[in-house]
């Protein structure tokens, strides 16, 4: 007899799939975002780290079924640790893989520390799903409803309690919990040795105070494997900081944003900008810079300053605004706060780190070219910046460099380039940008403005006028017709391109698709139930990424949203797959499925970003993923069914989160994207035929 009162066998059944769930969605979502930290590299590492998720995942479900290694009770207990292990990996892989501090990942490595954690902690829940499936049957469907109940209210559980409240290993050990209790419920006398050993090791872990000690231990990964002095969670990212000799430096997920002291470059910057205008009265600043650069701008004889920055911790961080009464802030979403604000600014300001994700790449697109032209005065100035000045531009950064600024000429007919210490592009809609370095340092010192103390004419000795022109003239020489849109993010793609040779490297999972069409084309007879897991397990990974991508897009920021948008997907899983247990035809049911997926998957990229409910698109592709589960089942029959046909599924959609998150996406477009995938489901129906 146990030493926990007994449970009903349906209910203990029930209670080891919920908890497997539980502990899945915890460690999806935490690698996930680790992928967004360690690497540093934006959506190309979620997606990297998504596509290993669910490889491993349809690799373990596979190996259950067929080599059948060791007893459920262990599997479970091994699967319940995994998300800690992975974690603590993923952390760990710049020391691992011999990546110095501070040193940018080659392409090979950062896909490794990418995808292998995300896929070792897959693999172990996959076996331990497919092999309690086995032996607890009939548990099929009834198992798969179960999982999905639990990464639900695990789910809602990390956004609304758990995440920026408590820190992540502390969470993926409380995780682990679950399953022990689960397990310590069992009547098999190995599944409660094996519960009863996970609780003891975990009540240890959590009295000694281990969690603590690990995150201490692991904290350099937020900031390139240097020396952190201190690590914050925001919804937008992990700030960490840095003090190295006299000089501190801000990382929010792995990429610098802020260094003090301020360089003196960065102050001339602000000052040259403003130069162009005349006489600027009303300025916007996108993201909260340090207070010696807003004390730039304030030199100048502006009547407001509009500062918008939505991350409060961020701008805890960075430090006070200084106490101007012109300095109006906005804790708000910049294009948000654009498109309701009806004020028609003299000069805008974007001091970003170039399209380094979606998130960043939103000011770099046409949609925002055209917001921000009707929200300038027809003599306003936009200024943004793209990357630290060089001497040479190498073929992937050129390519960047270029698209960026047909990006902008397609809107603005004024356009020009300034180099100081980083590329600034700047454009106006109606006056002549000034290139001259002695006209700046006129305008300056009419305003009687000293930059850093100096006098005006310092602008003539570090504004090198040539280089600048010359500059332009590269990048105008060859248009291509292209432009970077939110729909189809080709800066994204290409300023992954400027790292060592990701260029070639983001190609590659294009690759996947043509022989995985091949795949499920063949698939006939008894394995078209497989071919039909694996089209819909495409089809629904690629129009979660696409719905991901637009609410980036309209919302502005995804880190602190996964959790719940992926309970929202998983509560769509759970409801479909148990409806669809009631159903008598299982193949008229999975090629409705498949055919109304096919269509949500269109429908996503459709619909206009400000009037998508990614959460409800989510739920209703999750309806119909959901279906797909118990219908394959019921054509497939056998006790390895539900092992075979969730490892197709994840092997489905592995296939289109590596190619739809690094290449179709971002290359093609997302309607482009989305029309594959809707052609897979087609194609997959049409193999159907006959069953």
């Amino acid at each position: 007899m146990g030493l926990i009162a007994p449970v009903p066998a349906g209910a203990r059944t029930a209670l080891l799939f919920v908890s497997l769930g539980a502990v899945a969605v915890v460690g999806q979502v935490l690698l996930l975002r680790e992928a967004l930290v360690t690497v540093g590299g934006g959506e190309w590492a979620l997606a990297a780290a998504l596509a290993g998720w669910l490889l491993g995942g349809g690799l373990g479900s596979g190996a259950a079924v067929r080599l059948r290694p060791c007893s459920p009770g262990v599997l479970v207990a091994m699967a319940a640790l995994a998300p800690t292990a992975g974690l603590l990996l993923s952390r760990s892989a710049r020391w691992l893989l011999q990546v110095s501090p501070g040193q940018e990942w080659e392409p090979a490595q950062a896909l490794l520390a990418s995808c292998l954690p995300s896929a070792l902690v897959a693999f172990a829940l996959g076996a331990s799903f497919a092999a309690c499936c086995r032996e607890l049957e009939p548990a099929g469907t009834a198992a798969y409803v179960a999982e999905c109940v639990g990464s639900l209210v695990a789910g809602a559980a990390l956004s609304f309690v758990l995440l920026g409240r408590l820190a992540p290993v502390l969470i993926t050990l409380g995780a682990a919990l679950l399953p022990a209790l689960a397990l310590a419920c069992r009547g098999e006398r190995s599944m409660r040795r094996a519960g009863y050993g996970l609780l003891v090791l975990l009540l240890v872990c959590l009295g000694i105070g281990v969690p603590q000690r690990l995150e201490e231990a692991t904290a350099g990964s937020a900031a390139r494997g240097l020396p952190v002095q201190a690590v914050s969670e925001t919804p937008y990212g992990r700030l960490a900081e840095v003090r190295v000799a006299d000089q501190r430096t801000l990382y929010l997920s792995g990429t610098p944003v802020h260094t003090w002291p301020v360089p003196v470059e960065a102050t001339l910057v602000f000052h040259a900008v403003l130069a162009q205008h005349p006489a600027p009265r009303r300025v916007l600043l996108m993201g909260a810079p340090s207070g010696p650069l807003l004390e730039a701008l304030l030199e100048h004889p502006i009547e407001r300053l509009d500062v918008v920055e939505p991350d409060l911790a961020y701008l805890s961080a960075v430090g006070e605004l200084p106490r101007d009464s012109r300095v109006v802030l906005h804790h708000r979403d910049g294009r948000e706060f654009m498109t309701r604000s009806g004020t028609r600014w003299d000069v805008i300001l974007l001091p970003l780190p170039g399209p380094v994700s979606l998130r960043s790449n939103r000011y770099y697109t046409a949609e925002f070219h055209r917001l921000a032209r009707a929200c300038l005065a027809p003599d306003g100035v936009l200024a943004f910046s793209t990357q630290p000045a060089g001497a040479y531009l190498d073929e992937a950064n050129r390519a960047l460099q270029e698209l960026l600024l047909q990006t902008l000429s397609a809107t603005f007919p004024e356009v020009s380039i300034l180099e100081l210490g980083t590329v600034w592009m700047l454009a106006s809609p109606e006056t002549q940008l000034v290139t001259d370095p002695a006209l700046l340092a006129h305008r300056l010192g009419e305003r009687g403005v000293q930059p850093g103390g100096l006098p005006p004419e310092i602008l003539e000795g570090v504004l090198d006028r040539e280089r600048s022109q010359d500059l332009l003239e590269q990048l105008s020489e060859q248009p291509r017709g292209l432009e970077n849109r939110d729909e189809r993010p080709l800066a994204v793609l290409l300023h992954a391109g400027t790292w060592s040779g990701w260029g070639s490297a983001c190609v590659l999972p294009v690759l996947l698709v043509l022989p995985f069409l091949g795949w499920v084309s063949t698939r006939s007879g008894r394995a078209a139930p497989l071919g039909a897991a694996a089209a819909g397990g495409f089809a629904t990974m690629i129009t979660e990424l696409v719905l991901l991508y637009r609410f980036q897009i309209s919302h502005g920021g995804l880190y602190q949203s996964l959790g719940i948008l992926v309970a929202l997907f998983m509560a769509g899983l759970a409801l479909g797959a148990a409806a669809a247990g009631r159903f008598r035809q299982p193949a008229t049911l999975l090629r409705a499925s498949l055919l109304g997926l096919g269509a949500v998957t269109v429908t996503a990229s459709l619909v206009p970003a400000g009037e998508l409910s990614p959460g409800a698109l989510l739920l209703i592709a999750g309806v119909l993923a959901g279906a797909q589960f118990p219908a394959a089942r019921g054509l497939l029959g056998g006790c390895q069914a539900p092992g075979k046909i969730y490892g197709a599924e994840l092997c489905g959609a592995a296939v289109g989160a590596a190619a739809g998150g690094a290449c179709l996406i971002p290359f093609l477009g997302t309607l482009s994207a989305c029309l594959l995938a809707a052609a897979c489901c087609t194609l997959a129906v049409l193999r159907l035929r006959g069953r």
